[in-house]
């Protein structure tokens, strides 16, 4: 339908489009841009989206995200729409309390699992960048936020390790007199000592991040993307737990 790199606004994309739209196009909603195609890896364990419609037939099956990290059956839409753009603001409506983040165009597996059909996906939620996030002195409870980092969103920040902890790359804690300890497996694979007053959760997140790409032998000249990554906050207060896979 379209040439790669073309930019579409989201009003002007029919679901009959959607079905056959190039990936790598560009499309436009609400002044959010997303590149249609793959919506995320669970396999590099990036961050699902909050909600995914998915346009399957005469109808519409929105799944969301449950605590325990699977999707959920929580409405069919009859397809009476005209655009993507009416599929997103009727899925945005679902999830009126948390503002959106993130939203994308691409294919997932209809809601039985069988087959590939056209979807649409909104990431919502607080949304506290990084930088904002001081190591030392006091600091935002994080509960329930997502961090922002390099254009990547974090899973959402929990008080408990996740139950798939063990498969983080890298682990740096907090440790007494602000000191972080960085480990992978069962050793400590370097430490920060006395970060400057100045430091925030982003030095952190730079700091493993070049680590991690470092254990994947990725060669200084490649481009060092954003690594998925996920924050524990124990109770508001106590000091930060940060996986990165």
């Amino acid at each position: 339908m379209t040439a790669v790199g073309a930019r579409l606004d989201a009003a002007a994309v029919t679901l009959e489009d959607l079905d056959v739209l190039e990936a790598g196009t560009v499309v436009t909603w609400n002044g959010w841009t997303a590149q249609h195609g793959a919506m995320f890896s669970p396999l590099e364990r990036e961050t699902p989206p909050d909600v995914v419609a998915l346009v399957d037939g005469d109808t519409v099956d929105v799944v969301h995200l449950g605590a325990d990290g699977r999707y959920q059956h929580a409405a069919t839409l009859e397809r009476r729409f005209g655009s993507v753009a009416e599929v997103l603001d009727q899925v945005d409506a679902l999830v009126p309390a948390e503002p959106v983040l993130r939203f994308a165009t691409g294919r997932e597996l209809d809601a039985r699992g069988l087959r590939d059909v056209p979807a649409v996906a909104l990431w919502t939620g607080p949304d506290v960048p990084a930088w904002q996030v001081p190591l030392t002195g006091g600091r935002l409870d994080l509960r329930g936020f997502r961090v922002s980092w390099q254009n990547t969103l974090s899973h959402r920040v929990v008080d408990d390790s996740p139950a798939d902890a063990a498969t983080a790359r890298l682990t740096a804690v907090q440790c007494a007199k602000d000191t972080w300890a960085l480990t992978a497996g069962a050793g400590v694979v370097s430490t920060l000592q006395d970060p400057a007053p100045h430091h925030t959760l982003a030095q952190i997140l730079t700091w493993m991040n070049a680590e991690v790409h470092t254990l994947l032998e990725r060669t200084p000249f490649e481009q060092l993307g954003a690594r998925p990554f996920q924050v524990v906050d124990p109770d508001g207060s106590e000091p930060l737990t940060v996986r990165m896979w």
